[in-house]
């Protein structure tokens, strides 16, 4: 006989068998032994990773091999995350197969990240790992990662070393300069979640190859990829409705514009100055059709307010990209009242700025210059503590 359990072996009777005297029974006595079981251990792919052929009955089976790994397959990084049942008390043979995570990117480290948080979201603000690929978290303490912040990224050692660039899906904002002067970068993902790729995000990364830019930003931002000197490729959703100024400045070896969308659509982008270099770019649409693009529509009446680092009052000759000191308006290495005027007279239309003084000339980094930028500076002028830092180079 034998159950899950145990398997029943004869061991005897229940009395010694004696000289027959009168009516007697004899019971059967069993030894009773517990059950060995196989618990099999297996990776995704059916790779057996070990075999323990002895584990009995009511025990919890026990992996003792090394961690699970599957081999990532181009930007598709798995992680193990357990078996693909509940490991429980052994009642027959049993096989547990290994599951993985998978990211777009290897794994992240929030603690390679200094962040600020809005609204129980997060904005990333600095990296501080030596990788040489970049894989931004989707999440930190629980909320989600939203925004690359503004500038924070163009300092440190990263900027010589990174190659790669993750952007997980929960980000929609890329800040302004985020990753200007990248000199190594070659690739970066950007997701659908994305809406917004601000002023100077990608400047000057002369080895960045290609850029696919996802569907449902519809603005991308002033010099944004300017000087990207190895850029051949671009791929631009159906949803854009303006390449800012300068936004593709400088970019000399674009051969191929991806459009996914109809030569109608495309005819409705509105081309800002500064992207003259694109003049000659064969433009593909999702139809197959080949066009170019018209550089020579009127923009003057565009509205240009979603744009971060510029406004719509831009001095309309093309203006080559140079850093400028956050506050220094006129470039003389001071920051003083007079910088302070120029904003003034700018506000009231009374003065142009080109892209580079509008950067200088937002203060307080939101986007905007107005008269709350022009009292700032002059309260730094005269030593008046204000509340954000003036100086950085932007």
């Amino acid at each position: 006989e034998q159950t899950a359990q145990y398997t029943y072996t004869f061991k005897g009777w229940d009395k010694e068998i004696t000289t027959v005297r009168g009516d007697i029974t004899y019971t059967s006595v069993f030894t009773p032994t517990v059950n060995k079981y196989t618990v099999t251990w297996k990776n995704s792919d059916g790779t057996v990773l070990e075999t323990d052929e002895n584990d009995e009955y009511g025990t919890i089976p026990v992996y003792n091999g090394e961690t699970p790994t599957r081999l990532n397959k181009g930007d598709n990084y798995y992680t193990f995350k357990g078996w693909d049942k509940e490991i429980t008390s052994v009642t027959g043979d049993v096989t547990y197969t290994a599951q993985y995570d998978v990211t777009i990117g290897p794994p992240a480290n929030p603690d390679d990240f200094s962040y600020k948080t809005y609204d129980n979201t997060v904005q990333v603000k600095l990296y501080s790992g030596n990788d040489t690929i970049i894989a931004f978290p989707s999440e930190i303490n629980g909320m989600p990662v939203t925004t690359i912040a503004k500038g924070s990224f163009d300092q440190g050692n990263s900027m010589d070393t990174v190659k790669t660039i993750y952007i997980p899906d929960s980000v929609t904002v890329i800040g302004g300069n985020a990753f200007s002067k990248y000199s190594a970068l070659e690739r970066v993902l950007i997701p659908g979640s994305v809406t917004k790729i601000d002023a100077n995000a990608f400047a000057e990364c002369p080895k960045l190859e290609t850029i696919d830019i996802p569907e449902g930003v519809t603005t991308v931002g002033s010099s944004a990829f300017s000087h990207c000197t190895g850029l051949k490729s671009v791929t631009i959703p159906e949803s854009m409705t303006k390449i800012g100024y300068q936004a593709f400045f400088d970019c000399t070896s674009v051969k191929e514009i991806v459009y996914n969308g109809t030569k109608e659509q495309w005819d409705k982008i509105v081309f800002e100055d500064g992207n003259d270099k694109l003049k000659d770019v064969t433009v593909i649409f999702k139809n197959g059709e080949t066009g170019k693009i018209d550089l020579t529509k009127d923009t003057t009446d565009t509205d240009t307010s979603s744009d971060t680092d510029t406004d719509t009052d831009t001095e309309s000759d093309t203006v080559e990209y140079k850093p400028m000191t956050r506050g220094d308006v006129d470039g003389d290495n001071k920051i003083t009242a007079k910088d302070s005027l120029s904003i003034q007279r700018y506000v009231l239309h009374f003065k142009k700025f080109d892209a580079n003084q509008l950067r200088a000339a937002d203060a307080d980094g939101d986007g905007k210059v107005t008269n709350k930028d022009a009292m700032n500076i002059l309260r730094y002028s005269i030593n008046i503590k204000i509340k954000f830092t003036l100086g950085d180079i932007v």
